[in-house]
């Protein structure tokens, strides 16, 4: 699913796969800000990763409570945000 928000100057599309931000328009010349997921080069918008990016130390996380083991970025850019 994607939600638009918008004002007098832009138009940002945020969509719930990753929660990326998909797009970026300029209003006043319609010009797009944001890379458009070419699959040859790469194939997602934005590099936002949540809940981090990177590494953790030990490859290890303390979320809610317990440690979780983890590898870089926790692929959050794959999951599917309510």
């Amino acid at each position: 699913m994607e939600y638009a928000i918008e004002n007098e100057y832009l138009i940002v599309t945020v969509t719930t796969w990753g929660a990326q931000v998909k797009s970026v328009v300029r209003k006043f010349d319609d010009v797009e800000h944001m890379w458009q997921a070419d699959k040859s080069v790469w194939g997602y918008h934005a590099p936002i990763l949540f809940p981090h990016t990177g590494k953790v130390v030990d490859a290890e996380n303390f979320f809610r409570f317990r440690y979780l083991q983890q590898k870089r970025n926790l692929l959050r850019r794959i999951c599917l945000f309510p």
